[in-house]
């Protein structure tokens, strides 16, 4: 299954729901909105794959809010999804779910010149092999918030916050939990205005950790 949604220069508020069940085979889902003037909300759900799950959501130039919420659940291979949110007004929301999948799962958020708040949450649970989660968030105006949970991976994890350029406080929590592997955390904030509060909290793992913040 392949889906391709493009939405470009509309003059009002725009809604995207994509449901994906029930397939044997690979699924890919894009969807791309540019130059919109009211608000934008991406929804996807894909569940009970086969083969692997793709997910791209690309959100440019948007005068209002934008909240995205991705749902992948009970995949028999590996899962990557990816959000870039680039040119928006107004407060950003991204909510990422991926749970009960048989191979390997990486997650990119990518959040760039936004002039409203931002939460960014992504929680990952019930991986058999690895974990990779990224998320880089670059100049905003008021304040970011980032939550990350990763709960029962066979394989290694490794997570990479970034926040640059924030005119607000940014708190950032990160919980890893019950992995089989090695667990890797990076922490980078530069170029904040106002309070940053990091929690890091790893508990249950198999081989080694390490956690490097920088601010």
């Amino acid at each position: 299954v392949a889906v391709n949604v493009l939405v470009h220069q509309v003059c009002d508020a725009i809604s995207v729901e994509v449901f994906v069940d029930g397939v044997d085979h690979a699924v890919v889902v894009n969807i791309f909105v540019q130059q919109v003037v009211l608000p934008v909300a991406v929804n996807v759900l894909v569940d009970q794959v086969g083969l692997a799950v793709a997910v791209g959501v690309l959100v440019d130039d948007v005068e209002a809010s934008v909240p995205v919420d991705v749902l992948v659940h009970q995949v028999g291979d590996a899962v990557a999804i990816n959000v870039l949110m680039d040119h928006v007004h107004h407060a950003v929301a991204i909510n990422v779910l991926v749970h009960q999948i048989e191979h390997a799962v990486a997650v990119n958020v990518l959040v760039h010149q936004v002039c409203d708040a931002i939460s960014v949450e992504v929680f990952v649970d019930g991986v058999d092999h690895a974990v990779v989660v990224n998320i880089f968030v670059q100049q905003v105006v008021l304040p970011v918030a980032v939550n990350v949970l990763v709960d029962q991976v066979g394989l290694a994890v490794a997570v990479g916050v970034l926040v640059d350029d924030v005119e607000a406080s940014v708190p950032v929590d990160v919980l890893v939990h019950q992995v089989g592997d090695a667990v890797a955390i990076n922490v980078l904030m530069d170029h904040v205005h106002h309070a940053v509060a990091i929690n890091v909290l790893v508990h249950q793992i198999e081989h080694a950790v390490a956690v490097n913040v920088l601010v």
